[in-house]
């Protein structure tokens, strides 16, 4: 029976229990999913038709055929029970295995039916039209089914006649409770651990080849990746193509105005100071684009004799201390957009312009992404006249804390070393090195999207789930 009421859900009978299990198995005989959809007049469609009997919905199984459940990642313990709330504006569902209920918004569950009038399976993608949405929508009627082994399902019946089925683990891996949101995203792929000069300590290595050839290792280099925001890996062969062949494995590189990948070493008419035997502070990449590369590669080919460190910063700690140190400075960089500008010829001519501040936060006024290059701000500085002067003065002292000795590791790269980093929160630079030397450093860049794709995909795999 499904409850209609916005009360406690009426307690069942033995007997109705057992009704209920045999219709269950019935259906499931009948039609190899349980999904319901809607029924609309002489048309069959897959799914479970229903009936109103007073004030209480049953179910009728139609001939169907198989329909595919859009896939769950994570098996949990089936529904017991679930009621409506809020007259029908909310659902409540109780879980064997935890003490409070889940409640979930009627929109919401309306919004994300998995029907195929709603949700298209092979794209893994709602069809249903915003535009079509009822935001007051209400619930007739609900019903938990499940137990004995078989899979939970929360049924909902709509007030315009649509039929929604959930699987229990797909609502529960979406709770709205604070602990639930808690627990997602603070997941170990949404954490950033700051560090200093102590890393230098425990700099992160992997074998490169044992990442390319194992998806445990892949998975724990990306965790580590993205909560440090720098790695390295070893034993790569000391060739060009290398960092393709990386990307590839991951998804896919990020082509620039440099190509596909880049060759960072001395060039006759440079079109970067990289292509220079210099000195290069610490900064970020590629910040001239309206979204800065997320992840840089270098991939050591040859390395000079004397000199050509690279020298790394981590931006996120040094903006986390900076705002607590110097609040003010730290306000006139977050709010002060810097004009940047990169004219050259690479892999073709470009003359990109873009307007960011120096550090930039989230809805918590945290430090988030760092865009920091002194060689790209323009001479073209759109601010007021009298926000020149303070702005300088913060920018200095920001710069003076990202090269203070306590916050930067300097590693000289060996031929096969590969670093990878955060380039929109670890800043990173080099030495000056002899410009004799055959030094050749391959460079490519990745959204930091696809890192979060690949962990997924490996989620979806069961790695890292342990």
């Amino acid at each position: 029976a499904i409850s209609t009421n916005t009360g406690d859900i009426s307690q069942n009978t033995a007997q109705g229990l057992s009704i209920q299990r045999i219709m269950l198995r019935i259906a499931n005989i009948l039609a190899a999913s349980a999904r319901v959809c809607r029924v609309g007049e002489g048309v069959a469609k897959p799914g479970i038709a229903w009936q109103r009997t007073g004030k209480k919905f049953v179910h009728q199984t139609k001939n169907v055929g198989a329909v595919s459940v859009h896939p769950v990642q994570t098996p949990v313990s089936p529904a017991l029970s679930a009621r409506l709330a809020g007259d029908g504006k909310r659902v409540a569902v109780s879980w064997a295995d935890r003490a409070a209920e889940s409640v979930y918004p009627a929109v919401w569950l309306r919004d994300n039916c998995q029907c195929p009038d709603c949700f298209e399976n092979s794209a893994k993608q709602r069809t249903a039209m915003v535009e079509d949405l009822n935001v007051d929508v209400r619930a007739e009627g609900v019903e938990c089914r499940g137990g004995g082994g078989a899979p939970g399902r929360v049924a909902v019946r709509w007030e315009d006649g649509h039929d929604s089925v959930y699987d229990a683990d797909w609502l529960k891996n979406r709770c709205f409770s604070l602990a639930a949101l808690q627990q997602r995203l603070g997941a170990p792929m949404y954490q950033r651990n700051p560090w200093g000069k102590e890393l230098s300590e425990d700099l992160p290595r992997f074998d490169y080849q044992t990442v390319m050839n194992d998806d445990l290792a892949m998975y724990n280099m990306l965790i580590k990746f993205v909560q440090l925001g720098l790695v390295l890996f070893t034993d790569a062969p000391a060739q060009r193509g290398v960092l393709q062949d990386f990307g590839k494995k991951i998804s896919t590189l990020r082509a620039s105005i440099y190509g596909d990948v880049f060759h960072v070493r001395n060039k006759i008419d440079p079109s970067n100071l990289a292509f220079t035997p210099m000195k290069l502070g610490l900064h970020s990449d590629h910040i001239d684009a309206s979204f800065s590369p997320g992840v840089q590669l270098l991939h050591t080919i040859r390395q000079s004799g004397e000199g050509g460190s690279n020298t790394f910063s981590d931006g996120l700690n040094t903006s986390i201390r900076f705002s607590q140190e110097q609040p003010e400075h730290f306000k006139l960089l977050i709010t002060t957009k810097v004009d940047l500008e990169n004219i050259g010829e690479d892999a073709f001519k470009y003359h990109t312009k873009s307007r960011k501040p120096i550090i930039s936060v989230d809805e918590f006024n945290r430090p988030c992404l760092i865009s920091y290059n002194s060689a790209l701000r323009s001479s073209v500085f759109n601010v007021p006249l009298e926000t020149v002067d303070p702005f300088y003065r913060a920018m200095k002292e920001f710069v003076n804390y990202l090269n203070k000795p306590e916050y930067v590791i300097t590693h000289k790269m060996s031929a096969g070393e590969i670093v990878m980093f955060d380039n929109n929160r670890v800043l990173h630079g080099r030495e000056k090195y002899d410009s004799a030397s055959d030094r050749e450093l391959e460079g490519a860049y990745m959204d930091m999207d696809i890192i979060y794709s690949k962990l997924n995909l490996l989620n979806d795999q069961g790695v890292g789930l342990e």
